[in-house]
C-alpha cells in the first residue's frame, strides 16, 4: 500500500513538472513574438530581435579592425585576410574597416550584426553575404556613420548582385546612420523578406535599391536613389507584398519607385516619391500628341501621320500587379508615369496625397474606390481612371490635361441591344463615320434596374479643371451625394460631365461648364432637378456665372477661366417650381421655371443661342434624358488603351449608411484593415547548408529548401514547445509504466 502511494505521488510530481516546463516554453515563445501584422493572407511576425535594444551592445562579441588587423573575442569567428566569417548565431559588434562579412550560421539563433562606425568595402564579393542563418539583423549604434560599399566591376557577375546579399530574412534597425552603395548592381537583396524597423538608411544603386519577396516597414528614415526600381517585391504566383506601416521614405527612381508583383499596403507612413524626369518634364507625356488625343475620333484627320510609339521604361510611383490599399499617411508624387497604378483595384481609405504625374494620377485596370482622404492632383494626363469608379467621401482636386475622371468599363457595360421598336430602321450606321451622325450615337438608353453604373458619386467634394471632359463615363453613372464642380476648359467638343449611357441625379450637387456640340442631360428617372443653359456665345476667356432665385437671392456663384458655351446646375439646391435667372459676367442669359426634372435656359429657336460649331446658328436637338443606343452604334472609347478589357465587369455595390441605396452590381472586395484571416506567416529562415566551400553554388538549392511552409518558419519556438512537451509526456508515461512494473516485482 505504501509503495503504491509512493508511485502515485511520483507520477503526479512528474506530470506537474512536465506541465510547468511546457507552460514555461509557451510563455517563452510568446515573449519572443512581440507582435505581428496581417496583410491579405500573409502574416508577418516581429520578434524581440527585430526591435533594436541598445543594451545588446554590452552582450555582443567585439570584432575590431584596427591597423589592418582584425581581432575577435569569439571562438566562433574566424578571419581570412580582411574577411570575417561568422559561424553561429549571436550578437557581433563590428568596428573598423573590413572587406567582407560572411554569415554561415547553423545555429537556430539569429545573427545580429551591430555596426559601430564600421566601413565594409569590397571589389571582389558582396560586402555582406548572408549565406545561412535563421535570419540576419543589421543594427546601427547611435551617433555612428556606417558604410557598406560594393565596388565590384559593373555586371561582372550574374549572381549575388547586391551590396548586401542574403538568402534568409533581413531586418534593419538601430539608431545610427547606414549608407549602402550598390555600385555593382543592387543595394539590398534578400531571397526571402526585408523588414525596415528603425534607424537611418541611405541606399544608392545602379539597379534595384531594395529587392526581396516581401518588404515590410515599421519606421526609420529611408532614402533610396536608384537607376532601377527603388523598392521591388517579387514572389511566385504574384504574391509579393510591399507594406508600409510607419517610417519616412524619400525615393528617387529612374524606373518604378515601388513595384510589387502582388499587393501594396500603406498607412501611417510619409512617402516622397519621384520617378524619371518628373511630371513637368515627363518623357511619357512628351510622346503624346495631346491636340489629337483629346479630339473625338470622328474629328481627327484621317491623313494625319502618327508618330511611332516610343518604348519607355515603366516610371510609376506605386505599381502593383494586384491591389493597392492606402489607409492613411502623407504621400507626395512627382512621377514621369502614373503615380498610383494597379492591375486589379485601388482603395483609398484615407490620407493626404499631393500628386503631379506625367500620365494618370490614379490608374487601375480594375476598380477605383475613394472612401476618404485629401487628394490634390496638380498635374496629370488623366486624374482618376478605372473600369469602375466610386467616390464615397474625401476632398479631391484635379487639374488634368485630358479627362479629370474616366470610367472606361470593359467595352460591354453600356447597355443591351434595344427592342426593335426603339431602333429606327433608317438610322445611319456609325460605321459610316459621318460627323453629322454623332447625335445618333446617343439615342434613348433604357433606364431600369439592370443598368450598370460605371461611376458613382456618393459623398465628398470634387473639383475638376480638365483639358478634355471633366468626367467621362463610357457607360452609365449616378450621383447620390457630395459636391462636384467640373470644368471642361478648352475650345472643343468636351463636357463637364460626359456619359454614353444614362445619368441618374439622385442627390448631392453638381455644377459645371464646358463646350460641346450637344449637352448631356440627366435621366428623367432622376430624383433631383437639373437646370441647364445654352450660352448666346462662346466665352473663350472664361467668366463668372451667377444663378438668382425669384426673390433675388444669389444661390450659386462660380467662375472658370476656361472656354464654355453651356452651364449645368443639378441636385439638392435646385428647387421645384422655383424660377431661376442665370447671368454671365453680370449679363443676364435667361430664366427658367423648374417644372420638370430637366429645365433649360436659352430659347432653342434663337440663332444666338448656338453652341460652337452648330449649324445655321441653331443649337443641336436636346435628348430627353432616357437614351437608348443600339449595340452597333456605341461611340468609340476615348481611352488610351492602358486598361484590359477581358471579361464582363460588374461594379461593386455601394456601401451603406447615408450614401444612398445601390441598385445593382456585385459587392466590392473587403477593404483591408490590417487584421484579415487565414494568414500565412512570414518569418525567419531556419534551413542550413553544408559549409562555406559550397557557397558559390548552393544559393538556389538552399533558397528552394527555404520555400517550405512559411508558417513553420516563424513558428520555430512553437515547434520546440510541441516537441519538448511530447518528449516529456512520453517520459512520464514510461516512468509510470516502469514504476508499476517495479511494484509487481516487489
Amino acid at each position: 500500500m505504501i509503495e503504491s502511494k509512493k508511485i502515485t505521488l511520483i507520477s503526479i510530481i512528474l506530470i506537474l513538472i512536465t506541465l510547468v516546463f511546457t507552460l514555461g516554453l509557451w510563455l517563452y515563445s510568446l515573449n519572443c513574438e512581440s507582435d505581428s501584422e496581417i496583410y491579405g493572407d500573409t502574416k508577418v511576425i516581429y520578434t524581440k530581435d527585430d526591435v533594436y535594444d541598445k543594451d545588446i551592445i554590452n552582450e555582443a562579441n567585439l570584432i575590431l579592425a584596427k591597423n589592418n588587423k582584425i581581432k575577435s573575442d569569439s571562438s566562433e569567428v574566424y578571419v581570412d585576410d580582411n574577411s570575417v566569417y561568422i559561424s553561429v548565431g549571436g550578437y557581433y559588434r563590428l568596428n573598423g574597416n573590413f572587406e567582407n562579412i560572411v554569415v554561415e550560421s547553423s545555429d537556430s539563433r539569429p545573427v545580429v550584426l551591430i555596426l559601430d562606425n564600421a566601413y565594409i568595402e569590397s571589389s571582389q564579393k558582396p560586402p555582406i553575404y548572408v549565406y545561412r542563418a535563421t535570419k540576419c539583423i543589421v543594427s546601427t549604434v547611435e551617433n555612428t556613420d556606417n558604410y557598406i560599399v560594393d565596388k565590384r566591376k559593373k555586371y561582372s557577375e550574374t549572381d549575388k548582385e547586391s551590396a548586401i546579399y542574403s538568402i534568409p530574412n533581413l531586418t534593419f534597425n538601430g539608431e545610427g546612420n547606414l549608407y549602402i552603395e550598390g555600385n555593382y548592381q543592387g543595394g539590398v537583396y534578400s531571397k526571402r523578406n526585408v523588414k525596415l524597423v528603425s534607424g537611418k538608411l541611405d541606399v544608392t544603386a545602379v539597379n534595384e535599391g531594395i529587392k526581396a519577396e516581401n518588404i515590410f516597414s515599421r519606421g526609420g528614415e529611408i532614402s533610396i536613389n536608384s537607376e532601377g526600381d527603388s523598392i521591388k517585391a517579387k514572389k511566385k504566383n504574384n504574391k509579393g507584398i510591399v507594406a508600409f506601416n510607419g517610417g519616412n521614405f524619400k525615393i528617387k527612381s529612374e524606373n518604378d519607385a515601388v513595384n510589387s508583383n502582388g499587393e501594396i499596403f500603406e498607412k501611417n507612413t510619409t512617402l516622397n516619391i519621384a520617378t524619371g524626369k518628373g511630371a513637368e518634364n515627363s518623357k511619357k507625356l512628351a510622346t503624346r500628341d495631346l491636340e489629337t488625343e483629346t479630339m473625338p475620333p470622328e474629328l481627327r484627320q484621317e491623313t494625319q501621320e502618327t508618330e511611332q510609339a516610343v518604348e519607355l521604361p515603366s516610371m510609376k510611383g506605386l505599381k502593383a500587379d494586384k491591389g493597392i490599399y492606402i489607409d492613411s499617411g502623407d504621400v507626395t508624387f512627382d512621377t514621369d508615369d502614373d503615380a498610383i497604378h494597379s492591375g486589379e483595384e485601388i482603395i483609398l481609405n484615407n490620407g493626404k496625397f499631393q500628386i503631379a504625374s506625367g500620365d494618370d494620377a490614379v490608374h487601375s485596370d480594375g476598380n477605383v474606390t475613394v472612401n476618404n482622404g485629401n487628394i490634390s492632383i496638380t498635374h496629370c494626363y488623366e486624374g482618376l481612371e478605372g473600369k469602375y469608379i466610386e467616390i464615397n467621401d474625401g476632398d479631391i482636386n484635379i487639374i488634368a490635361l485630358d479627362d479629370g475622371i474616366n470610367a472606361v468599363g470593359d467595352g460591354t457595360s453600356i447597355m443591351e441591344p434595344p427592342p426593335d421598336n426603339k431602333n429606327p430602321s433608317d438610322a445611319p450606321s456609325v460605321t459610316e463615320n459621318n460627323p453629322d451622325n454623332r447625335m445618333l450615337l446617343q439615342m434613348q438608353v433604357e433606364d431600369n434596374e439592370n443598368t450598370v453604373m460605371l461611376f458613382r458619386m456618393n459623398g465628398g467634394k470634387v473639383y475638376i479643371e480638365a483639358g478634355g471632359d471633366g468626367i467621362d463615363i463610357n457607360g452609365s453613372c449616378e450621383m447620390n451625394g457630395g459636391d462636384v464642380t467640373s470644368y471642361a476648359k478648352k475650345d472643343g467638343p468636351d463636357l463637364a460631365w460626359d456619359y454614353d449611357g444614362i445619368c441618374r441625379m439622385n442627390g448631392g450637387t453638381f455644377k459645371g461648364a464646358g463646350n460641346a456640340g450637344m449637352m448631356e442631360m440627366p435621366a428623367d428617372k432622376s430624383k433631383k432637378y437639373c437646370l441647364m443653359a445654352y450660352m448666346p456665345t462662346t466665352y473663350r476667356n472664361g467668366g463668372n456665372i451667377k444663378i438668382i432665385d425669384s426673390d433675388g437671392n444669389e444661390v450659386e456663384n462660380f467662375s472658370t477661366d476656361g472656354s464654355f458655351c453651356w452651364v449645368g446646375w443639378y441636385g439638392d439646391n435646385v428647387k421645384p417650381q422655383e424660377t431661376y435667372t442665370m447671368s454671365v459676367n453680370d449679363v443676364v442669359i435667361g430664366s427658367a421655371k423648374v417644372e420638370k426634372i430637366i429645365s433649360v435656359i436659352g430659347a432653342e429657336n434663337t440663332q444666338n443661342n448656338a453652341p460652337p460649331d452648330s449649324e445655321n446658328g441653331q443649337p443641336p436637338p436636346k435628348p430627353d434624358g432616357n437614351m437608348v443606343v443600339r449595340d452597333d452604334m456605341q461611340p468609340p472609347s476615348k481611352h488610351d488603351g492602358d486598361i484590359g478589357t477581358q471579361g464582363k465587369m460588374q461594379p461593386p455595390a455601394k456601401p451603406g449608411g447615408n450614401m444612398g441605396a445601390q441598385q445593382n452590381g456585385m459587392q466590392p472586395p473587403p477593404k483591408p484593415n490590417g487584421n484579415m484571416g487565414n494568414p500565412q506567416q512570414v518569418g525567419a529562415n531556419s534551413q542550413m547548408g553544408d559549409g562555406t566551400d559550397k557557397m558559390s553554388n548552393a544559393d538556389n538549392e538552399l533558397s528552394n529548401k527555404n520555400k517550405t511552409d512559411e508558417k513553420s518558419i516563424d513558428n520555430s519556438n512553437t515547434k520546440k514547445v510541441i516537441v519538448l512537451s511530447v518528449f516529456f509526456m512520453v517520459l512520464v508515461i514510461i516512468s509510470i509504466f516502469v514504476l508499476k512494473k517495479m511494484k509487481r516485482q516487489f
